[in-house]
C-alpha cells in the first residue's frame, strides 16, 4: 500500500521468520544442553513421522497445482517470481555482515526481550528456576504455540509453559500467575495500543 513490491515485502518478511526460527532453535538448543534436560520430558513436538507426513501433503498439492492450468498459471507467475526475490533478498544479505547483523542480532533481543520478561514474571512469585531454565520454558513452548490453530498461540502456549514450569520442579500455584502475568504483559496489553495504530494507520491510508 506504500509502494513496496509485493515480491520484495514477501521477501522481507521471509527472510526476517528464517533469521528468527535460525536464533530459535539454536537458542533452543544451547539451553538444553546447559540445562541438562530433554524437552520431551515436559513438552510432546510434533514426532518425525507427523513432520515427514506435513511435507508429502505440502508436496502433493505443490504437484497437483503444477498439473492444472489455473494452477500452473499462478506458480509460474506469482509464486516463482516471489521465491526468487526472496532468494536474491537472502543472498544480499549473507554479503553483507553488517545487515547480517542487524538482521539475527533484531531476532536475537527480541526473543531474549520475551525470555526476560518471562523471568521478571517469575520473580515477582518469587522465584524458583534459573534463567536457563525459564530460557528453556519460553522456547520450547514457544515452539508448541507456533503449531497451535489459535491467534498467538492462545491457550497453547499457556498450558506448556505451565507444564514446562511444573515439571521442572516450581508448584502450580507459582507457575500458573507467573504464565498469566506474562501473557497478560506481553500479549494482551499490547492489543489495545495495537487497535488504535491499526485504527489511525486505515484512516491515513496505509492499510
Amino acid at each position: 500500500r506504500n509502494g513496496v513490491d509485493t515480491e520484495v515485502a514477501i521477501a522481507g518478511i521471509g527472510i526476517s521468520s528464517v533469521a528468527t526460527f535460525a536464533i530459535h532453535m539454536s537458542l533452543l538448543l544451547m539451553t538444553v544442553v546447559f540445562v541438562g534436560r530433554d524437552t520431551g520430558d515436559f513438552i510432546n513436538l510434533p514426532s518425525g513421522n507427523t513432520v515427514l507426513i506435513g511435507v508429502v501433503i505440502v508436496f502433493a498439492i505443490i504437484t497437483l497445482a503444477w498439473f492444472v492450468p489455473i494452477g500452473r498459471k499462478v506458480l509460474a507467475e506469482k509464486v516463482w517470481p516471489m521465491l526468487k526475490k526472496s532468494g536474491q533478498g537472502i543472498a544480499q544479505v549473507a554479503t553483507s555482515p553488517k545487515n547480517t547483523l542487524m538482521l539475527f542480532g533484531g531476532a536475537f533481543v527480541i526473543i531474549s526481550g520475551y525470555i526476560t520478561a518471562l523471568w521478571f514474571s517469575l520473580e515477582a512469585f518469587g522465584g524458583g528456576l534459573s534463567y536457563a531454565a525459564i530460557a528453556l520454558v519460553f522456547l520450547a513452548a514457544q515452539a508448541v504455540g507456533q503449531a497451535a490453530p489459535t491467534p498467538g498461540g492462545v491457550g497453547a502456549t499457556e498450558a506448556a509453559m505451565i507444564a514446562a514450569m511444573t515439571a521442572m520442579g516450581l508448584d502450580a500455584a507459582t507457575a500458573v500467575p507467573t504464565v498469566f502475568l506474562y501473557r497478560i504483559a506481553t500479549f494482551w496489553l499490547p492489543i489495545l495500543p495495537g487497535f488504535f495504530a491499526l485504527r489511525k494507520l486505515e484512516a491515513d491510508g496505509a492499510l
